[in-house]
């Protein structure tokens, strides 16, 4: 029997770039599938075997490439077993081996822009409609296909050490700056989870040679690009400039209240739906929720997924509790825009909240939050 393990809907999207992915387990197998929401959606979901194609090419040797079966707006793909390059580099930090975290930073580029394939950048017209019309220095590299998410959470590193890139829905055939590729992969890494209190986004920046001129453009084309993206899709940051009030995915997040809660649990192996538990939240007359989560000295990080849809959360507490009953504050970090005070919105369908840097008496982790 074919089991659903987790599925995201990519609702915030124009209609053409909407899809379902899905993690399904059967016969003792899992794999992933991403499925076309609309008519419009299945050009992009079937453009995936022809993306597939052209990266491997580019990566023969250097990465394994998902393999992918396309057909009438479904996409099929292997699930890959292993820890992304981002636990790994987690590692490195958790253990103070600035060494080892700079040599995984530069094996990612090494493997990501080999040298025989760059060449030139040229400015085109399908640059500029998804990018915007930045300019760029003399010398500025490209790659004939561009993966702008080649992410270290979209490298999985197996149990043989090959590196396994998946995810590579949003690859480009026209120039694209290949530093907007490091750029974006160390952005991202850094501003998510309590990362940016180990190492500062500038530096590893700095260290690569993208300067601030170079980091103010990439910005600009990430603004740009998500604008194309949603074409139209109202979501919040967009409401927040305009009415303020919480409308269409938000608000239809609302509606379906508090939903399936997860907590995963992450013992030095990475996050992973095995190391995690699915829990129907109690919650109060007032609409609170509340997880104790028990404390080992084996727990590294712990992040609890507060809901399955998108919804607008406002946390209420987060602390730890020692064995005398002592309560500390405990700093968090999310996925979600900041609206103000404790109040949150998370127009996706995957609500994060990460806790960190407990202390080593800490017994438990209690956090108290509201749906609103």
């Amino acid at each position: 029997m074919k089991e659903t393990i987790y599925t995201k809907y990519s609702t915030e999207r124009a209609r053409k770039y909407r899809i379902k992915t899905a993690i399904y387990f059967e016969d003792g197998v899992r794999s992933v599938e991403k499925v076309a929401m609309t008519g419009e959606a299945k050009l992009h979901v079937d453009g995936l075997d022809r993306i597939c194609r052209d990266l491997s090419e580019i990566y023969r040797d250097r990465y394994e490439v998902s393999a992918c079966r396309c057909g009438d707006g479904v996409a099929d793909f292997p699930y890959h077993e292993g820890i992304t390059l981002a636990q790994q580099m987690d590692r490195k930090l958790a253990e103070g081996d600035a060494e080892g975290f700079v040599e995984l930073l530069a094996s990612y580029k090494e493997r990501t822009f080999p040298t025989e394939k760059l060449h030139g950048f040229t400015m085109s017209e399908d640059f500029s409609v998804r990018f915007g019309a930045e300019s760029f220095p003399e010398g500025t590299k490209s790659l004939p296909v561009s993966d702008i998410d080649m992410t270290f959470d979209n490298i999985i590193v197996d149990d043989t050490g090959k590196w396994n890139l998946i995810d590579y829905e949003w690859t480009f055939s026209f120039d694209v700056p290949a530093d907007y590729i490091l750029y974006r992969a160390i952005t991202q890494y850094v501003n998510f989870g309590d990362r940016g209190e180990k190492i500062r986004v500038e530096e590893i920046l700095a260290r690569c040679e993208i300067g601030p001129t170079e980091r103010e453009a990439f910005g600009r084309m990430d603004a740009a690009f998500l604008t194309f993206v949603q074409q139209g899709a109202q979501v919040l940051p967009d409401l927040q400039k305009t009415s303020g009030r919480m409308e269409t995915d938000i608000r239809k997040g609302a509606q379906q209240g508090i939903g399936m809660a997860q907590i995963f649990y992450d013992r030095g192996s990475g996050f992973s739906e095995e190391a995690s538990e699915r829990v129907n939240p109690p919650a109060s007359e007032t609409g609170e929720c509340e997880f104790r989560i028990p404390v080992d000295p084996g727990l590294r990080l712990v992040r609890i997924d507060p809901a399955d849809h998108s919804c607008i959360l406002e946390i209420l507490s987060c602390e730890t509790v020692d064995a005398a009953g002592r309560r500390r504050d405990l700093k968090y970090r999310t996925n979600g825009h900041h609206i103000k005070g404790n109040l949150y919105a998370f127009p996706t369908s995957d609500p994060q909240i990460l806790p960190s840097a407990w202390k080593s008496d800490a017994e438990q982790i209690v956090l108290r939050y509201r749906i609103c």
